[in-house]
C-alpha cells in the first residue's frame, strides 16, 4: 500500500482572478462598460455565495486603486443572473455614474464545490469605465 501526504489547501492556494471583464451590449473587453447594461466577468474562483458575499462597483481613485470605504461602494443589487466559478453575469446598477470604477468580488465558495469556507475571498477587476448611452 502507497503512503499518500495530504495537505490542506491554503487560502492563498484558493484565490481567484478576474481575467475578462465584457460589456454585453456591444460585446467589448477593453474596460468600457454601458451604463444600464449587462456585464460578464470571466475568471477563477467566481461563484458568489456565504455570509457577507456579493458584486459590487468600487469607485476607482485617481491612481487606479478602488475606494477603501465600502460606504462608497454601490451592490449590483440582484443575484448574478448567471453564478459559475469561471462566469459571473450580472447587470450593472443604476446608481454607478459614468466614470472609473473597480468591480469587487466578495465570496465564501472556491472552486466548484458548495463548499462555503470561514474566509471571505476578494476578487478585484481592473479599472473599468462607465460610459452613458
Amino acid at each position: 500500500m502507497n503512503n499518500v501526504d495530504i495537505e490542506p489547501a491554503s487560502p492563498e492556494a484558493l484565490q481567484g482572478v478576474i481575467r475578462r471583464v465584457t460589456d454585453v451590449a456591444s460585446g467589448r473587453s477593453d474596460g468600457t462598460l454601458t451604463s444600464g447594461g449587462s456585464v460578464l466577468v470571466e475568471g477563477r474562483g467566481l461563484r458568489v455565495g456565504g455570509e457577507g458575499s456579493g458584486i459590487w462597483l468600487a469607485p476607482a481613485a485617481e491612481n487606479g486603486e478602488p475606494a477603501a470605504d465600502r460606504s462608497s461602494w454601490i451592490p449590483a443589487g440582484s443575484a448574478p443572473a448567471c453564478n459559475m466559478p469561471s462566469k459571473l453575469l450580472f447587470a450593472l446598477p443604476e446608481q454607478a455614474g459614468a466614470g472609473a470604477w473597480r468591480i469587487i468580488v466578495l465570496t465564501r465558495h472556491r472552486g466548484r464545490s458548495m463548499h462555503e469556507y470561514k474566509t471571505l475571498f476578494k476578487l478585484v477587476s481592473g479599472v473599468v469605465t462607465i460610459v452613458r448611452t
